[in-house]
């Protein structure tokens, strides 16, 4: 098993991002921060001291109880309940919640649809 996590640990490069806006004209956006900006001075291998026991936890959990053992949780940070959205194949709907395996459910013409693979858009047509 392979698992990516990302944490900028210093402010990326380029902390400044161009970005236009609707009406033509050009923003200037500050990059992310770095968590060395609220914990002055931690280093890489510190954040990993702290990350590294729960993200073994949560792994131990997944392989014991599946996605049961976040779904709770996932509930309440769901970001896309109740929104509409449009799946990569064109498919448009209402985003409700996550199934018992984590699949995204999308109320859409057709009923609930169980998506396991797409691309979500929350952008209006």
């Amino acid at each position: 098993m392979v698992i990516g996590v990302g944490i900028n640990v210093a402010r990326p490069e380029g902390a400044a991002v161009a970005a236009a806006v609707p009406d033509g004209a050009t923003v200037t956006a500050m990059a992310p921060a770095g968590l060395a900006e609220v914990l002055v001075g931690i280093t890489p291998g510190e954040v990993l001291e702290r990350v590294a026991p729960a993200l073994v936890r949560d792994i131990q959990a997944f392989a014991s109880q599946g996605f049961a053992a976040f779904a709770q949780r996932f509930a309440q940070l769901d970001a896309l309940q109740g929104l509409a959205v449009q799946l990569s194949d064109g498919t448009h709907g209402t985003a409700c919640g996550v199934n018992d395996d984590g699949a995204l459910q999308v109320l859409g013409e057709r009923g609930m649809l169980t998506v396991t693979s797409a691309e979500v858009s929350v952008r209006p047509c």
